[in-house]
């Protein structure tokens, strides 16, 4: 029995002995493993001046769907010579569930034309001239002041084709006329409209007005939405600040 026991106790030492050698070296060696090196230098406190939070970018949505923008088609109609000739189109365009802007511009425009003989050296020049059309058979002229010498104005007319069928009448009998047209500021207006083939849906479209016409123009660039910018992240989660 006393053997038994002793080999026992040879036995239980030997296992306590490499269980103490084995697991402590394991132990150890887990626990002195190396540690990152930490840059003291480059760490700053939050509350350190000059330290600004950079927010983290908001990564893109998964499954996120690009919005697709339909293209635009763009029109214009006019001149109407008169507001409120452009006005009640306007309102036809209403009733039809067309929107529109209304534009105007003012620009020189032929409003007539004249007849004339230019200025003469002096007043008794131009009264002789005038006695010669009236023995030439052309009573319809008068005496004018053009910066401050004298003309003659043979006629005025609003069509351009009758004003030089006179000038023809008079060079047939040696008198050479000049022609010009009278420009003075009109104000036009016009109607910009936007909506898919106005055209067809217009055909028939009663403008009220002569010499209306509808037509396309490049529309005007939509200003682009402002970007939202990314929310700030809370203090205390910015590595960068943080110093790692």
């Amino acid at each position: 029995m006393m053997r038994w026991f002793f080999a026992v106790l040879v036995l239980a030492n030997l296992g306590l002995w490499m269980w103490a050698s084995w697991y402590k070296e394991s132990a150890v060696g887990e626990a002195e493993a190396p540690r990152p090196q930490v840059h003291a230098e480059q760490m700053k406190l939050l509350t350190e001046p000059g330290v600004k939070l950079k927010p983290r970018p908001k990564p893109p949505e998964p499954n996120a769907e690009v919005a697709v923008v339909a293209p635009r088609h763009c029109y214009r109609t006019g001149p109407f010579a008169e507001l409120d000739a452009a006005i009640a189109a306007g309102k036809r365009l209403e009733a039809r569930g067309i929107g529109y802007m209304r534009q105007e511009e003012t620009r020189p425009a032929v409003t007539g034309y004249r007849v004339f003989l230019p200025p003469f050296p002096s007043r008794e020049a131009a009264e002789r001239k005038r006695k010669e059309l009236v023995r030439l058979g052309f009573q319809d002229q008068a005496l004018t002041q053009e910066g401050g010498r004298y003309a003659i104005s043979l006629g005025l007319y609003s069509i351009e084709a009758n004003a030089i069928a006179h000038q023809q009448r008079l060079a047939a009998k040696g008198v050479a006329a000049k022609l010009e047209p009278i420009r003075q500021a009109r104000t036009a207006y016009w109607l910009e409209l936007s909506g898919e083939n106005l055209f067809e849906a217009l055909k028939d479209f009663d403008w009220g007005a002569a010499g209306v016409s509808l037509s396309e123009l490049a529309c005007p660039a939509s200003p682009s939405p402002p970007t939202p910018a990314a929310p700030a992240a809370p203090p205390g989660e910015d590595a960068d600040a943080r110093g790692r």
